[in-house]
């Protein structure tokens, strides 16, 4: 309630009815980071804006995050988040998050000079190029 507001957490609905504190868990879409509540796809974008909105200011803790989401976001690929099969996946997404978050995890060692992570993550980041012509 204090900050909480300032969470990515995405909600269909805008009920901005005061908040009431006698709601039991019962709305999957409570902001009082009830972790269990939101879905592991939600729970994984507000990961990557979360690491996005700490990249300037917080280096070191926006690449917890999104080496968090790249964890995560291999996981999903694999289908081994509960709920969540593989096949509930589109083809067109799998990858550009992950791509991204390789992409800031580069920069971001980078600018901290830890130069071997760097070109570790470079490395996975050149897997994307498509193989010779």
């Amino acid at each position: 309630m204090s900050s909480s507001e300032e969470e990515y957490v995405y909600s269909s609905g805008s009920d901005d009815g005061g908040g009431g504190d006698n709601d039991s868990g019962n709305d999957s879409d409570n902001d009082s980071g009830g972790e269990g509540e939101l879905d592991p796809d939600v729970e994984l974008d507000n990961c990557y804006w979360e690491a996005d909105d700490l990249k300037k200011n917080s280096p070191k803790e926006a690449l917890e995050k999104y080496l968090f989401y790249i964890q995560k976001d291999t996981a999903r690929s694999l289908g081994e988040i509960p709920n969540k099969p593989k096949e509930h996946l589109e083809v067109e997404d799998v990858g550009i998050g992950y791509f991204h978050a390789l992409y800031e995890v580069t920069l971001i060692y980078f600018k901290l000079g830890q130069y071997d992570n760097m070109l570790e993550y470079l490395g996975k980041l050149l897997n994307f190029l498509p193989e010779g012509k």
